[in-house]
């Protein structure tokens, strides 16, 4: 599901973003580096983006009785530089939404969505991922790797990087950054 135009005030959403602290403690399981959870730097506009995001899917009336849902959010910044994501899914995860709010960004640089080309997909090289993220091996290096692993899956579809669009889809479907490079003058921010 796509939706343009998300917020109706981005500009507020980037001082939210401004106020968040970044790390990447993950042991370089995704490049750049992450906020802590949006509930710790603004529970209420935590509260407010869940809301306006599950008001695309279910009437208003729902919320007032039983609805629950488990949810995280953080901000992500990716530096200048990387080219690629590795393909991936978010399982455990039930569903995923990530919100563009990288100003004129180039829109070549979003979101491929993939269907792997055989039912075996090896998975035997998130050390080297990891490594690469971490900055342990070289660009270079890491993007050979990198180009191997996603050399098993096929682009189905893709997202463009469009400034305050949401992007909600399954969590059980591959997906990864594309043409980063494209925005290679600017960090990517999303939500």
């Amino acid at each position: 599901t796509i939706t343009d135009n998300f917020f109706d005030d981005p500009e507020y959403v980037l001082s939210i973003a401004e106020k968040g602290t970044y790390t990447n403690p993950d042991e370089g399981r995704w490049p750049g580096v992450r906020s802590q959870p949006l509930h710790e730097i603004d529970g209420e506009f935590f509260n407010y983006l869940l809301q306006r995001y599950f008001l695309m899917f279910f009437p208003k009336e729902d919320f007032y009785g039983d609805f629950k849902a488990h949810a995280v959010a953080n901000f992500q910044r990716i530096p200048p530089g990387v080219e690629n994501g590795w393909v991936h899914m978010d399982y455990p995860k039930t569903h995923t939404f990530l919100i563009y709010l990288t100003p004129d960004a180039d829109p070549s640089s979003g979101t491929g969505f993939y269907t792997p080309k055989t039912l075996d997909v090896r998975d035997d090289l998130q050390w080297e991922k990891s490594m690469y993220y971490r900055g342990e091996i070289s660009k270079e290096e890491g993007q050979v790797y990198q180009e191997q692993y996603n050399s098993q899956f096929i682009q189905t579809a893709y997202c463009g990087n469009v400034y305050n669009r949401c992007v909600g889809f399954d969590s059980h479907l591959y997906h990864g950054a594309v043409n980063l490079k494209a925005g290679d003058t600017k960090e990517r921010l999303t939500l």
